[in-house]
């Protein structure tokens, strides 16, 4: 008599999200500036369900301090205070910053805008 030897596989499959999805960044941390020469400095922290931004920068003589509350939507987020707009991009590590009407904030020679790297 012959034996019929069967042979099972079992097969896993991970479940997971659509192709290609992540997990958003989170925008928390401390962050510096990464143009030489201009001391800039970034706190961002959760407020709740919001984040709450402060910028300080510092060039030769023009210095200024920004603070903005947003709510991060997946890699971007946009900072407000009063007229004064923080619009972020996160992309890896960094954090890519756009200011627009915060001229009161500081200096005319210095400027929130610029990349920021972790501390």
């Amino acid at each position: 008599m012959k034996s019929i030897v069967v042979c099972c596989a079992v097969l896993t499959v991970a479940l997971v999200g659509p192709a290609g999805a992540q997990t958003p960044p989170t925008f928390e941390g401390s962050f510096k500036g990464i143009t030489a020469g201009i001391d800039q400095q970034m706190v961002i922290v959760r407020d709740g369900n919001s984040m709450r931004v402060r910028i300080q920068v510092k060039e030769g003589r023009c210095v200024g301090t920004v603070e903005a509350v947003g709510t991060p939507k997946q890699h971007l987020m946009t900072a407000r205070n009063g007229a004064c707009s923080l619009n972020m991009f996160r992309a890896g590590p960094n954090v890519q910053v756009e200011e627009e009407g915060c001229e009161a904030m500081r200096g005319p020679a210095c400027s929130f805008t610029n990349i920021y790297a972790p501390r």
